[in-house]
Parts: structure tokens; sequence; C-alpha cells
């Protein structure tokens, strides 16, 4: 009996924690399934595919618009080509994938699951309509976190408890500690430099705390607007921008504080990988980041956009060591207790397997 046939879909044109969970799934399937990639970027689509070698590529054209017919029927002719059995849709935000969606639920037989990584409200009621005409047509509608998953409910106008919950996970394996003989705190943060992460925010925080320097990972939009900022609040030498790294460990391992101040998250992977590296965090309680830390047992939460906050909460870890150790230990427990990556790709296995009995 041949395995069944997963088709991975996404619209994405840059990698992003949505992508690289996919990735981290599709490694562990290839003993289980017969593999397909698809995507309107060739660039996204070769990433994924080296990732899992032995899954056939597919790049599509992409929608210069949501109602792109030549695209729409090109997505729909080749999703039938393909016969999946399951479609895997790995949405970024909400009101992506749009016609691959449409392209697997108009595939015969196809099992139908959609995956949300980032609950954000719709622009319009038009936007809600047709996430909600297409939502309810799907074999499986999931959210990285409860939380997240009830806010995007209540955003669209879908039934409650109608879109359930796989969480994200990532490698267990914990950054390699270096000692330090340096008086001075070592913040670290990693995400893409652009509104959401609330950097603006992380500068003016730590402008008023003279011992503490904050190392950014990763790359984006509003770079040259963060450094201008750090300039202007003469902490040019305390922020340090490192650029996109394909792998923090060695930046988690040498840190004493991991720091998110997102303005809206569903469930960061950068957090998790902070809790398996035994950091004391902290981070915005937006999204489901509140099912990740627990405020005072796994690190701190602050509420967004509250530059003071943070950096009262930074202030506090920065003067107990004591305070660092118990919060690090505790994340990496609950990290290993339900955010593990062999949780994840368990989750996701039992869920096609319902699917296809």
């Amino acid at each position: 009996m041949s395995s069944p046939h997963l088709l991975a879909y996404l619209d994405a044109s840059e990698i992003g924690g949505a992508e690289e969970c996919l990735a981290s799934l599709l490694e562990h399937l290839e003993n289980d399934f017969q593999l397909s990639v698809a995507g309107v970027d060739r660039n996204v689509v070769d990433w994924l595919s080296a990732r899992a070698p032995t899954a056939d590529k597919v790049v599509l054209p992409a929608a210069p618009s949501k109602v792109s017919l030549h695209a729409g029927l090109e997505h729909i002719k080749t999703f039938r080509g393909l016969d999946p059995d399951i479609v895997h849709l790995s949405l970024r935000h909400p009101y992506s994938c749009q016609w691959g969606t449409v392209a697997a639920l108009r595939t015969p037989r196809a099992r139908v699951v959609a995956v949300e990584q980032l609950p954000i409200p719709p622009a319009n009621a038009r936007q809600a309509i047709i996430k909600r005409a297409l939502s309810a047509r799907l074999d499986a509608h999931i959210a990285v976190g409860r939380d997240a998953a009830r806010e995007l409910e209540g955003w669209v106008g879908l039934p409650r408890d109608s879109v359930q919950t796989i969480y994200n996970g990532r490698p267990s394996d914990a950054a390699p500690r270096r000692e330090r003989e340096r008086p001075d705190i070592v913040c670290l943060s990693v995400g893409r430099l652009d509104e959401q992460k609330g950097y603006d925010v992380l500068i003016d925080a730590v402008a008023a705390l003279p011992t503490v320097t904050v190392r950014i990972v990763g790359d984006g939009p509003m770079r040259a607007d963060l450094h201008a900022r750090a300039r202007d609040r003469a902490i040019l030498d305390r922020v340090e921008f490192v650029g996109w790294l394909d792998d923090p460990t060695p930046e988690l391992g040498a840190a004493d504080v991991f720091v998110l101040p997102s303005r809206y998250e569903g469930l960061p992977l950068s957090i998790i990988e902070a809790m398996f590296a035994e950091l004391a965090i902290v981070a915005t309680d937006v999204g489901s980041v509140g099912e990740l830390i627990l405020d005072n047992e796994t690190g701190l939460l602050v509420g967004p956009d509250d530059a003071s906050a943070v950096s009262e909460a930074i202030d506090v870890l920065a003067g107990d060591a004591a305070l660092r150790r118990r919060l690090g230990s505790a994340a990496r427990t609950r990290a290993l207790e339900h955010f593990s990556l062999e949780g994840m790709v368990a989750s996701y296995k039992a869920l096609y397997e319902r699917l296809l009995a």
C-alpha cells in the first residue's frame, strides 16, 4: 500500500516562523508520507524542499490581486493534477493562501487543513466574509495557541471552538552556556525588524538601563529607523544589530535575558527557543504568549507598547541572578512538556490519521 500524499502549500515570499515550523514538520514526515511542496516564491519553495529532499516541488504564479483568475485557475489545475490525500495550508496570517484554499477545496477527495500562525483582525467586512466562507468548508482548522484561536474566531465570526490548537514546537537541545566575566547584562531578541515586534519599545526601554546591552538578531524594513532611534537616544554602543542568522543558538547561549516586546503574536518560535535555552524571559502578553510564559513562573509578562514596564522587568532580572536561574529552569521544563518538536509532529500525524480514517 502506497503512502498517503501530503501537499504543503504556502504563499510566503520570505522565510519566517511559519515557514520554519512547516519545514520542521516536513522533515519528520518523509518516512510516512509522499510529499509535495507548492508555493508562489521559488526561493521559499527551494528552501522548504531542501529540508525535505524527497518532496516534489511546484512553483505557482502569484496572484497580483485577489481576483486574479489566471493564478486561481493555475492553482486549481495544479492541485488536481497532484491529486493529494491531504492539503496542508500554512497561513502566515488569516487572509493569506486564499487561492491555495480555493484550489484545495476544489480538489476531489483531498482533506484540507489550514494552519493559522498569526491572528490579526480583518481589514474590512469583505475580508471577514471570505475568510468565514472558506473556513466553513475546511476539514481541520488549526491555530498555534488557544488564545490565538479564540481571537481569530471572534474577529472573523467563526463558531467558538471551531479552530483547534496544535502548539508549535522546537528542538529541545539546550544552547551551550558560556560563562562571562562582564559586569553588564546582555539582553537578546530574535525577530523580524518590523512594527509587529516592537523593537522601538525595546530601544526606549534599554535607554533607561545604563548597564544593559541588547543584541537584536534579525533583519527587516525597520532596521534603519531602529538604528536611528538608538543613535538619537545615545545608546548605539549598547544596541547591537546582529542581522539574520540561520542558527541563533550561540546567541542564546551567551545571553542573560531574552526579550520580545511584540505588539501582536501567535506563538513565537523565538520564545520557545529561549525557553529551551533556560533563559529568563520578558515578553508582552499578546496572542498566545501567555500560554508560553506564566507570569513570575516561567518569565515576566508586560503589556504591549509599554517601554517603562519592559525596562522595569529587565531591571528586576538584571539585579537578581537567582531569579533568572529559577525562571529559566522552569521555562525549560514547561517547554519540554508542551512545546517540543516531537510533540508538534506527533499531533499533526494524529490529525492526518483521523482525517484519512
